[in-house]
This record gives structure tokens, C-alpha cells and sequence, in this order.
């Protein structure tokens, strides 16, 4: 009885090689998502971070009596910044027994738009309130 020799061992080797070409393109492929999702979720937080400075920056000018108009471009690192906008929602006199007629309550609405040069963008709002006295 003959036996005859084939090559058992090299096809074996290569169903294994190719099996583990599968295993680590599939590993690359899952590590670049996770690279993209880290770097994406990264910028929202600086665009966030923008967008509290900004809010920051509009209740220190409404406190400081700074117009309006003082702030609108904040510029906050290298690749990120806040556009904020500062609007009188209404002016309120004030309840008898607090100073009627010589103070009034100014109701103000910041807005905050935080951006990075990636483009992520997040909007902050803040109700804030100032007391003028009456002119």
C-alpha cells in the first residue's frame, strides 16, 4: 500500500494567515471608528466649553453695565470661540415697596454659540436680570 504525500501543511497554514488577516483588518477598522467618535466627541466638548465662556463673558459685561453690543466675538483657544449675543427680553417696574419709580428690572436673554474649527457648534442660553435706575 502506497501512501501519497501531499502538502497538508502549507494550505493549513495559509486558512490560519488569512483568518488572522481577517481578525486584525477587522481590529484596525474598529480602532479608526473609535478614533473618529473620540475626536468628535472631543470637539463638542471644546465647542461646549466655548459656549459657557461665552455665557461667562455676557453675565460679566451685563454686571459691569457694558452695552449690548460689547460682545459678540469671544475668542477662546486656537481652534475654538463663542459668538454671543446679549437681547432685552423686557423691562419690568419693580413691586411697590422696592423702590417703585426709581429702579427698574431689566430682563436679559444671553445667547452663547459655541464653535470649533472642526465644526461642531453648541448653543447656550442664559436668562439673566439687571437693575437700572429709572432715567
Amino acid at each position: 500500500m502506497t501512501f501519497r504525500k501531499d502538502g497538508f501543511l502549507l494550505p493549513a497554514v495559509a486558512v490560519l494567515l488569512a483568518a488572522a488577516a481577517l481578525l486584525v483588518g477587522d481590529a484596525l477598522r474598529g480602532a479608526a471608528l473609535d478614533q473618529a467618535l473620540v475626536g468628535a466627541a472631543r470637539d463638542r466638548q471644546r465647542g461646549f466649553e466655548a459656549a459657557e465662556i461665552g455665557l461667562v463673558q455676557a453675565q460679566l459685561a451685563v454686571e459691569g453695565d457694558l452695552p449690548a453690543e460689547a460682545l459678540r466675538l469671544v475668542p477662546v483657544d486656537a481652534v475654538s470661540r463663542a459668538r454671543v449675543t446679549t437681547d432685552l427680553v423686557a423691562v419690568d417696574s419693580l413691586p411697590a415697596g422696592f423702590s417703585t419709580d426709581r429702579v427698574v428690572a431689566q430682563r436679559l436673554r444671553a445667547r452663547s454659540d459655541g464653535e470649533t474649527d472642526r465644526g461642531a457648534h453648541v448653543a447656550l442660553e442664559l436668562g439673566l436680570t439687571r437693575f437700572q435706575p429709572v432715567p
